[in-house]
């Protein structure tokens, strides 16, 4: 399962530091569009464990930091619309970033796959 948000994937580094009112519009604005792209994707709840992937696009070729990408919205988003009962360990078993620059738009690209338990 797969749905893409058309914003540029935002960072800690530039929501940290603003006041509640700018802080309270970025995750709104997360929050509504991440709910438009699950609509238009048609997902079904996932009933096992899975993983996210998460692809942040970037149209400008500077430096981004994956490990500061905001998408606690976007997993509470998911659960709110019941992809997920719950987002914890015993569903979300992992969470994969990705990265690329100079793409042709800036965009997050979450994916929701079942996790494959391997044996050691």
């Amino acid at each position: 399962m797969k749905f893409v948000i058309p914003l540029k994937p935002e960072s800690w580094n530039n929501i940290v530091g603003k006041n509640r009112w700018v802080y309270q519009k970025i995750k709104d604005t997360w929050e509504r569009e991440t709910f438009y792209a699950i609509k238009a994707a048609r997902l079904k709840p996932q009933n096992g464990p899975c993983r996210v992937i998460f692809t942040a696009r970037y149209k400008e070729r500077r430096r981004h930091d994956l490990d500061n990408i905001f998408v606690k919205k976007t997993m509470d988003c998911m659960v709110k619309q019941g992809i997920f009962p719950d987002d914890n360990l015993t569903i979300v078993m992992e969470v994969i970033f990705h990265g690329q620059v100079g793409c042709e738009r800036d965009e997050l690209i979450v994916e929701i796959e079942p996790f494959q338990f391997y044996a050691h």
